[in-house]
């Protein structure tokens, strides 16, 4: 367990049935949901400690073993939406596109008797 959560964000690799996922926690937000296999893993890691002023140390909080049982229920089609605090890091720019836009995520029957999932953006000004 990290001894200073205030300097630290608490990363945890999840086997997603679609890949390898790095999840992480800083101060009880998630800060880090991505592929472990995209090749600007080293520069989005950076950018992320240096927006947050932290380093990465390797731990289990209580949101990250929530977040795994959301996106397990996500991966099983039982989960539609997520419910943890997010705290976004990026630009400038990348801040202000994120606070214009709306993402949702939606459920539908695939007549199969499957839930199967797409991601809609809502582009127009919140």
């Amino acid at each position: 367990m990290p001894s200073d959560f205030m300097n630290t964000i608490v990363i945890h690799q999840f086997h997603s049935p679609a890949g390898e996922l790095l999840l992480g926690d800083f101060d009880g937000y998630v800060v880090l949901c991505d592929w472990t296999a995209d090749r600007q893993r080293g520069r989005a890691d950076r950018r992320v400690q240096g927006a947050l002023g932290a380093t990465f140390e390797t731990g289990d909080t209580p949101l990250l073993r929530r977040l795994r049982e959301e996106l397990d229920e996500y991966f099983a089609g039982r989960r539609c939406t997520f419910d943890l605090p997010v705290r976004y890091t990026g630009t400038p720019f990348e801040a202000r596109v994120i606070s214009r836009k709306k993402a949702k995520s939606c459920c539908f029957e695939d007549g199969s008797g499957l839930r199967r999932h797409s991601r809609i953006l809502d582009v127009r000004p919140g």
